[in-house]
Formats: structure tokens, sequence, C-alpha cells
């Protein structure tokens, strides 16, 4: 039987659904009901085919530093006093950037990760970008029990569309960091790149989650269940409108300040001002309500996660 290289799954799919649960009850905001199990629609686990590239550069580069200094001059001012009109040296300070030209070579390494299938979204895709693979198993194909998705691109076509990109990316950051001075331009570099690749499978699990009619669609990296990709997350606007009221009245309260110290009423400006004192103080309270009650129910959801995990 053909062997396979592999990123092998840490957690099995009810470990993967419980750490998405915990995640979701940190998201601010979040809707209580959208963690319920019930919303769940369905998951998917998969071995998606990718190919891990490890590269190597060195880069020539040319750049202009500037250093700045301070200079002094004397510029001669106009005045005009009693009808009588003078010129008088005044003593001014300019900063003055001296450029030099620099050059250097910048060698190193880096690894990157390239999706090679055809079946996954964008949001895994990304997913799957920015992994560092580590514990490479090799294991027998025949002994994988979800589902492997086929390899549709090869190593050279996935470097030149997906990778190189990224290289380029990686070796102008390097470069720039031997930057010196206060300031930099006309950076320029030509780099020689060398790679070897690896065909590995990563494993991804996808958990789609129904709330209010939509459907929502989560990536957790199987490898690692903090690494978590999905769609923009629903607000519960009930919350958002409490915790935004509140910092109203404290807006209306510094407004009103200002007017006060321009008002000759010193009495109705007292009025205004325990009014507003007032309003601040329901306010505030609108914003601790809401964050403990946000507080609670991600609490509470965690710890029923918790539970459900330890079962």
């Amino acid at each position: 039987m053909p062997t396979v290289s592999i990123l092998t799954f840490s957690s099995s799919s009810e470990q993967i659904e419980n750490a998405l649960r915990l995640y979701l009850c940190q998201q601010a905001y979040l809707p209580s009901a959208f963690v319920d199990p019930k919303n769940k629609h369905g998951n998917v686990s998969l071995f998606a085919p990718i190919h891990f590239f490890e590269i190597s550069f060195e880069a020539d580069w040319h750049a202009s530093f500037g250093f700045d200094r301070q200079e002094h001059y004397t510029e001669y001012v106009t005045e005009t006093y009693n009808n009588v009109r003078r010129t008088r040296p005044v003593t001014r300070t300019k900063t003055v950037t001296d450029w030099r030209p620099a050059h250097g070579t910048a060698r190193g390494s880096a690894s990157f990760t390239a999706y090679a299938g055809d079946m996954l979204p964008t949001q895994a895709i990304e997913l799957i970008e920015n992994a560092h693979p580590t514990n490479i198993t090799v294991v027998d194909s025949s002994t994988l029990a979800v589902r492997v998705e086929p390899f549709v691109e090869n190593a050279d076509r996935a470097y030149t569309t997906q990778v190189s990109r990224r290289v380029d990316a990686y070796i102008d950051r390097d470069v720039r960091s031997y930057a010196q001075g206060d300031r930099q331009d006309n950076w320029r570099w030509h780099a020689k790149t060398s790679y070897s690749s690896r065909e590995l499978f990563f494993p991804i699990e996808g958990v789609e989650i129904g709330f209010d009619g939509k459907l929502y669609t989560f990536w957790v990296d199987g490898s690692d269940t903090r690494r978590i990709s999905h769609d923009k997350l629903p607000k519960d606007s009930n919350t958002l409108f409490k915790a935004s009221f509140g910092f109203i009245p404290a807006i209306l309260m510094g407004f009103t300040m200002l007017v006060q110290l321009s008002n000759q009423s010193t009495s109705r400006g007292m009025i205004i001002t325990s009014a507003l004192l007032f309003c601040v103080t329901v306010g505030l309270g609108f914003v601790i309500k809401s964050g403990v009650e946000s507080r609670s129910r991600r609490t509470l959801l965690a710890k029923a996660s918790q539970l459900a995990q330890s079962e």
C-alpha cells in the first residue's frame, strides 16, 4: 500500500467542536443562541493536499539612508514700531538630512505552504497558507479514516502561482530590517532563491452553524484547534445598543459643562449639571450591566462546553 505524509488530527471531531464552542464564547456581542448545539448543521473532516516548501535566498540590496541633523541659520526680519521700520537678525533652526548610499547582502531561509486542491473556499485556504507544519508523520494511506482530497496542482505551478509573491514579500521585509538612520529611500534588491518541496496532507475540520436564517462556516486546523477561520459573525444588537447608549450621557455632560462655564446663572448651571450627572450614572449602569451579562453568558457557556468535553 502507498504511504503518505500527513499532519495528524490532534483532536476528535467532538473535541474540535468543543474547542470551537469555547472560541465562540470569547467573542464579544455574539448572540447567546448562536452557540446552541441545535444550530449545528453539519461538519466534515478532511485531509487537504498541500505542498510544503523550504526556501533559501541570497539578496543583494541597495538603498539610501538619511541621517537628520539640526542646522542653525540667520534670518533677517523686518518690523515696524512707532512708524519706524527696522530689520533685525533672528536665529532659527531647521532639520537637514544627509543622504548616504548603502548596500549589503541578506541571506536567510523560510518555509511556506500552498494548497494543492480545488475543493476548499478562500477562508480555509488562508488557514492552510498561514500554517507552520510540524510533527509530520508517514502513514499507510489505507489507514486514513477521513476523506482525502487528491492533488490537482503540482509543486512548480503552486510555487509560481501562490508562493513566489509571498517569498518576495518575506525577502523584502528581511532586506528592510537592515535599515539605518532616520529615513530610508530607494530600496532595490535582487535575490537568488532555491527551494525544495514535499507533498503533505493537512487536517482540517469544517463546521456549519445555522442562525437567524443564515449559514455560517467555520474552518478549524485539525493539528492546532486554536487556529480558526470563519465568516463574519452576527452581533447581538440589544447588547450593542446598551453599551453604546451608556456613553451618550457622558458626551452630553462634557458639552453641558462647557455651556455652564459661559452661563452667568450659577443656579441654572448647577441644575443642569445635576441632571447630567444622573444621566451619566444611568448610562454607565447600562454599560456595566451589559458587560456583566455578556461575561456571565460567556462563562456559563464555557463551563458547559468544558463539561461536555470531559464527558
